[in-house]
């Protein structure tokens, strides 16, 4: 009897596995695939998050780490000089243009100029490209989480996190985004209804009773 309790607790592992290995390749799939269309639509800085989190979950993901360099690639080109003779460099138009997007209040296309200075020159006005992108960066994301788009959202706050610590709000609303797409996932992959996020994007705790109600 103990060695049969034996054997199904090593079936029981083994499945659960190898059924973690499938979602985890099902995750990194539907990351990859972003980080294309990311990449196609020339928003480098969310495709290079993507195949980031594609590498860290799955390593050895085909092609993964080949378009991860590709997008780096992208981000450092500087674009052709004419030949009529200029006063400023190409990073400084870049950085310009980024200035032009942020005063606008065009949250993504400010942090995609200004992460383009960062990747070609580290170094250049360091100070204060690093405090208009990380401000970019920080309302682009609670932005998309109040539109919904919480995936998305959730990248741009873990960029801006690079830069420096979050604020307790945007902890706090990131958090809540992970929980309900992580509870989402499950409820979608046991084969029960996917709740449908209000257009307000509510706290946990009226989401977990919606749920329930729509059980």
């Amino acid at each position: 009897m103990l060695a049969m309790i034996a054997a199904s607790g090593v079936a029981g592992y083994y499945q659960g596995t190898r059924d973690r290995d499938e979602r985890t390749l099902e995750t990194a799939a539907l990351h990859f695939s972003r980080g294309q269309q990311n990449m196609q639509a020339k928003k480098y800085e969310l495709a290079v998050a993507e195949f980031e989190y594609v590498l860290q979950i799955a390593p050895d993901f085909p092609r993964a780490a080949e378009l991860l360099a590709e997008t780096r690639r992208r981000m450092t080109v500087v674009p052709t000089p004419t030949a009529q003779p200029t006063v400023t460099s190409p990073i400084d138009d870049i950085f310009k243009q980024g200035q032009v997007a942020f005063q606008s209040k065009d949250w993504g296309k400010a942090a995609d100029l200004l992460a383009q200075v960062r990747a070609i020159d580290p170094t250049y006005d360091k100070a204060a490209v690093e405090d208009l992108l990380f401000t970019a960066r920080y309302n682009n994301g609670m932005n998309l989480l109040s539109s919904n788009l919480l995936e998305e959202g959730i990248l741009y706050l873990d960029l801006a996190s690079e830069l420096r610590p979050l604020d307790p709000n945007a902890v706090t609303q990131r958090q809540l985004a992970s929980m309900y797409l992580t509870a989402t996932g499950y409820w979608a992959r046991t084969g029960k209804k996917r709740l449908t996020a209000s257009l307000s994007f509510m706290p946990l705790r009226q989401i977990i009773g919606h749920r329930q109600a729509a059980d």
